[in-house]
């Protein structure tokens, strides 16, 4: 990226790109993949947790709080993570639905010691992963250092190796596909990432990973190979793996890159959330599917405030002017709150009626015959 426009276009097209891929995974989380195709067949994807609306989770809100971190921050790294902690603290007070233990114990801790960061997880999760995505895009051009600022951001919540290379490789991804000019070269792009400085995790997969893409070989396919064949478990490895197949199998189609990852069953909305990501990141925000950008609500954090936001970083930093004179803009904690017990009310019906999806679905359910 060169210019500031092209930079919001990109930055834009990410966040929104995160909110659709999360919103479309919402209904589907946590089905194994043979569960979600019998619930909702192989019909063409569409908002189902809440019929027709996005309705988004932790993955776009830490998002949200990470740009609003960011543009807070004055340049200064220490400041971007005190804010980001303190963010992920007030967060865990809204009775989230799907904020993953690392991150909600994290925050609960900050919580009960709101001036001291309590010690990071070791854990495996994925809580952390769409976080890298955003500050690549934000920091790019800027020479601030963004190896140390990705990493910064994972240790605040897990300090397990893997996890920080699996934020190094979606960093690496997004800066290719955002500075490669033509026509990205999808096992070309493997072969480079599993060229980095990465676990055998990580490298032997990508490097299988290869050899997939040049026979273009499915989403599906590849995930009973490595092992999920019945779903993406909620951790690090998996999760990163299996975005950037779809990423990279489908690097000029939003729809068809988010839609394979969303098919493939488990810890769907992180991985929509990634794919979506990856892809908003380098189509830009002109080249998403509009129908469903205008069904993400403008609740407090909808179109409006995230075209808003993706201006500020765009802008940031450029200079003390800037930095002193435009703060973040307002977080809006009542939005919050009133969006994650809306999500716990929905789960709740869901469970009385014996119907796990069927709100979602749009269609009842066929009852067994006897």
């Amino acid at each position: 990226m060169h210019s500031t426009q092209l930079r919001r276009e990109h930055i834009h097209g990410m966040m929104l790109g995160v909110a659709i891929g999360d919103s479309l995974g919402q209904a589907r989380n946590g089905l194994t993949s043979r569960q979600a195709l019998k619930l909702f067949g192989r019909q063409t994807l569409r908002f189902r947790f809440a019929r027709d609306v996005g309705i988004y989770g932790f993955n776009t809100s830490q998002v949200w709080m990470t740009a609003q971190s960011i543009v807070s921050s004055g340049t200064e790294i220490g400041q971007f993570g005190e804010s980001l902690r303190k963010r992920l603290a007030l967060f865990s007070l809204s009775f989230p639905t799907d904020m993953k233990t690392a991150s909600r114990r994290f925050g609960l801790k900050s919580c009960l010691s709101f001036r001291k960061t309590p010690q990071a997880s070791n854990s495996l999760g994925n809580d952390n992963a769409t976080r890298s995505i955003l500050i690549v895009l934000a920091l790019n051009n800027t020479n601030l250092g963004t190896r140390n600022w990705i990493e910064h951001s994972a240790r605040l919540t897990h300090v397990h190796p893997l996890v920080i290379e699996g934020s190094h490789l979606l960093a690496g991804l997004t800066n290719l596909s955002i500075t490669e000019r033509g026509a990205i070269n999808s096992p070309a792009a493997a072969k480079f990432l599993s060229e980095m400085d990465c676990s055998s995790e990580y490298a032997n997969r990508l490097k299988q990973m290869v050899g997939y893409l040049e026979n273009d070989k499915s989403a599906a396919y590849v995930a009973r190979q490595f092992g999920w064949g019945s779903g993406t478990p909620g951790e690090i490895v998996p999760t990163v793996v299996m975005a950037i197949y779809c990423f990279l199998r489908h690097p000029t189609d939003f729809q068809k890159a988010v839609s394979s990852a969303i098919r493939l069953g488990g810890d769907v909305s992180a991985l929509g959330a990634l794919v979506g990501g990856l892809s908003g990141a380098r189509l830009g925000v002109r080249r998403l599917p509009q129908q469903l950008v205008q069904q993400i609500p403008d609740d407090g954090y909808g179109p409006a405030w995230i075209d808003d936001m993706a201006h500020r970083l765009a802008q940031w930093p450029h200079g003390a002017d800037d930095l002193h004179d435009a703060p973040t803009l307002p977080a809006s904690p009542i939005s919050v709150l009133r969006r994650n017990l809306g999500k716990r009310i929905r789960r709740a019906s869901h469970w009385l009626t014996r119907r796990p999806c069927t709100l979602c679905a749009g269609t009842p359910l066929r009852s067994k015959k006897r």
